[in-house]
């Protein structure tokens, strides 16, 4: 089952608001890793307690936590992967260029100074 993570605060406390298709019942130490394009963000945290649960009209549940020892860390090295090679392809395509580059100028200097 998917559930979206909204983390933010109220006051001096931290919160995490946790909507999906059903109830949650987050209790302890957690980690929740979302996947966004080009990064993997992964939360993990320590619930404090359930602060109230509603539903929406649309059948959708929310429950709404306080939380601590929250800790965020971003991963970006695929993205970051993906572009290092690209690069190596480009300077690979550089290098053949410049050696064919090189090779006419020898030719040709040879026909110039015969």
């Amino acid at each position: 089952m998917e559930y979206e993570y909204i983390f933010g605060t109220n006051g001096n406390a931290k919160t995490l608001r946790v909507k999906g298709l059903a109830h949650t019942a987050l209790s302890g130490f957690q980690q929740v890793a979302q996947e966004y394009p080009g990064e993997t963000v992964t939360d993990r945290f320590r619930v404090v307690r359930r602060l109230k649960s509603a539903e929406d009209p649309a059948g959708n549940c929310y429950d709404w936590y306080e939380i601590d020892r929250h800790y965020r860390t971003v991963d970006k090295s695929a993205a970051l992967q993906a572009e290092l090679d690209a690069t190596k392809q480009k300077l690979s395509a550089a290098i053949q260029s410049n050696a064919m580059l090189e090779d006419c100028l020898v030719e040709m200097a040879g026909v110039v100074y015969a």
